[in-house]
């Protein structure tokens, strides 16, 4: 009896000590990304839509779906440098086209009509490029379990009410 009992007893802790240790990396696991601190600072959703979802036409969001891009690594790390030239999305690396070369351009001012967004540093855009591709480039549809990630990992988060 009292084998058990001492069995049991270590079981609860273990299984206690499992449960506190699944909470700790539960909803806030997705709020210490590092990439999605950097998409939330560079306000990407309000071209690209909360969950990268982009816009369908007739007002905000206006950006394309990041969700079905074709852009790969490479592609995303220059468009979220340099921008599009004269176009929509802004460039967000720090000395774009004045210190960084762009698009084969030579080193000078961005070409007219560029916008700045942010000015992020190369390690940070490889960090956001590594959120986008591990948690939005082709994962399509928005559930609500790709909607949680951006909603610090909660999907009964009100953000997510209308994801099925």
């Amino acid at each position: 009896h009292r084998r058990r009992t001492t069995y049991a007893r270590a079981m609860r802790h273990a299984l206690l000590i499992a449960a506190l240790a699944l909470c700790a990396l539960a909803p806030g696991a997705f709020a210490q990304e590092p990439g999605l601190a950097i998409w939330e600072r560079g306000n990407c959703s309000l071209c690209h839509g909360s969950f990268a979802q982009g816009g369908i036409g007739m007002g905000a969001p206006v950006g394309p779906n990041l969700r079905e891009t074709r852009l790969d690594r490479a592609g995303l790390i220059a468009k979220i440098s340099c921008g599009t030239p004269g176009g929509g999305m802004p460039m967000n690396r720090t000395g774009a086209y004045e210190r960084v070369a762009c698009y084969g351009l030579p080193l000078g001012p961005a070409p007219e009509g560029t916008r700045r967004n942010t000015n992020l540093e190369e390690q940070e855009i490889h960090l956001l490029v590594d959120f986008l591709l591990r948690h939005v480039v082709g994962q399509m549809p928005v559930t609500r379990a790709r909607c949680a990630v951006f909603m610090g990992g909660d999907p009964s988060h009100p953000g997510c009410a209308s994801v099925r």
